[in-house]
């Protein structure tokens, strides 16, 4: 019954949200084509602060939802109208704060902006609680909806603005769409509608939970976005706004297809927390198969970051091929870490989350500063961040050690993909690099097809035992679609 649930769950949150990440990634390719990279830069500017405000409204009250059993209809009523009153709190805060950031960034145009993300928070405040019960009873097929249905109404309305050349205000006009229609879909598929019941004593379990969770979110969020506030203040909007778009732009479908297993795992996790020994096999088994598809793709990436720029981006963002290959290498390492807090929160140990926070992140945000100080480029920041990000192993070590995963089991279960899109990387490159066609498109073509040949045909035979594994992975996704 369980496995059936899994993998219903990766049907609609693997296979089904493709459909999604394809159409997000074509608009995000539109809007970059249609707007200025210093539009971009503003709004990363914007979305620091309303990020850090982001975190306060649910206070971790989505997470424990799915992670507590014994949720009733007052319980939902409560942790409701405190979302709510959040959402209100900081929205407004964050709102009066624009002329303090403006005075921060020297940019105007944040006023406006800081007011508009505001309102954003507070649509973001009320779909929490639907959103989560969803998430619970495992409706992926649901949610997928959800996000389906608001991500192409509102990136058709920001496409169209962008066309009457709204430049920055299109891309805001993209985020409040979003949330509105997310609201609304939310409300209608999860069939929930709460009552004016409050009670704070109900709350107590699901704040102790969510507490430490927002402190590491917060230090998690303070990494993440450390280096687009530094670039933003030292190097400029235009500089932030390539070094923004070089991350969630090429690498959204590899960010995205990690959110789509972590989210997958956290509720079917969450379920079955008392049988550590079966936590361990799934963990282990979730590492080799993201590796083995995360890792040649983001090889392919590396390869052809010079023609795969020029044919999504345009010219504009030629000045972010080397950026885009270093975040592609911190996009590899990052898809294994982010499974660290899928085992953190279902086992119920945010407090030994937040306490290896406490040292691992301090660690990233020191490095992520030292390459702007060295380096005074937007280069020598991304550098800086990924091998930051790759050496910190405290996260792997504590959250494997909960559920009786060593480091040395975590590094067997990844090796072959790395090693294997390693040696197909330099196989290619030394094999056709010279030999490429002028043509962009025929040059973007050989180089994958060479990389894919090679990797598929080292994977078949030196992983035998991996390749089987996967092989029967994609045959089971087959089958449940």
């Amino acid at each position: 019954m369980q496995t059936r649930r899994v993998l219903s769950g990766i049907k609609w949150s693997f296979g089904g949200q493709l459909v999604k990440v394809a159409i997000s990634f074509a608009i995000n390719v539109a809007l970059i084509r249609l707007v200025e990279p210093a539009s971009f830069g503003v709004l990363a500017m914007g979305t620091i602060v309303s990020g850090v405000f982001g975190l306060f409204i649910s206070l971790g009250s989505g997470y424990s939802l799915i992670y507590h059993s014994a949720v009733n209809s007052d319980v939902l009523s409560s942790i409701f109208w405190l979302n709510i009153f959040t959402g209100i709190l900081f929205g407004a805060i964050l709102g009066f704060s624009g002329n303090v950031i403006v005075d921060f960034y020297g940019e105007p145009q944040l006023r406006v902006t800081c007011w508009i993300l505001g309102f954003s928070l507070l649509l973001q405040s009320f779909s929490i609680v639907p959103l989560a019960i969803l998430q619970k009873q495992l409706a992926f097929e649901k949610l997928f909806f959800v996000d389906l249905i608001a991500l192409i109404l509102a990136g058709i309305g920001a496409i169209f603005s962008a066309f009457s050349d709204w430049g920055l205000f299109s891309l805001l006009l993209n985020i409040i769409l979003y949330g509105l229609i997310k609201l609304f879909s939310a409300f209608f598929l999860s069939n929930w509608f709460p009552s004016f019941h409050f009670s704070f004593s109900l709350l107590k379990p699901h704040l102790n939970y969510g507490g430490p969770l927002i402190i590491e979110n917060l230090l998690g969020f303070t990494v993440r976005n450390i280096d687009d506030l530094i670039i933003g203040k030292w190097l400029g909007d235009i500089a932030l706004g390539i070094y923004n778009r070089s991350y969630s732009v090429l690498l959204f479908p590899l960010n995205n297809f990690s959110k789509i297993i972590s989210s997958v795992l956290f509720p079917v996790f969450s379920l079955i927390n008392d049988d550590r020994n079966k936590v361990k096999n799934h963990f282990l088994k979730t590492c080799r198969l993201m590796s083995s598809i995360v890792f040649p793709s983001v090889a392919i990436l590396f390869l052809t970051a010079d023609q795969l720029v020029l044919i999504v981006m345009g010219e504009k963002w030629q000045s972010s091929v080397s950026v885009i290959r270093i975040f592609s290498v911190l996009a590899a390492f990052q898809s294994i870490g982010s499974l660290t807090g899928v085992i953190f929160q279902s086992m119920g140990a945010t407090r030994l989350q937040m306490k290896v926070s406490f040292v691992v992140k301090p660690f990233l945000i020191g490095m992520i500063i030292t390459g702007l100080w060295v380096t005074k480029s937007i280069e020598g920041v991304a550098l800086f961040y990924t091998i930051a990000s790759i050496i910190a192993v405290p996260e792997l070590y504590y959250s494997g050690k909960l559920i009786g995963v060593t480091l040395k089991e975590i590094g067997n279960s990844v090796f072959y993909p790395i090693l294997l899109s390693l040696l197909s990387v330099v196989m290619t490159y030394s094999l056709i690099n010279n030999l490429l066609p002028a043509n962009l498109w025929s040059g973007f073509l050989y180089k994958t097809t060479a990389f894919l040949a090679l990797y598929l045909m080292l994977f078949r035979f030196i992983a035998a035992n991996q390749w089987e594994e996967l092989s029967i992975f994609f045959l089971q996704v087959i089958k449940q679609v």
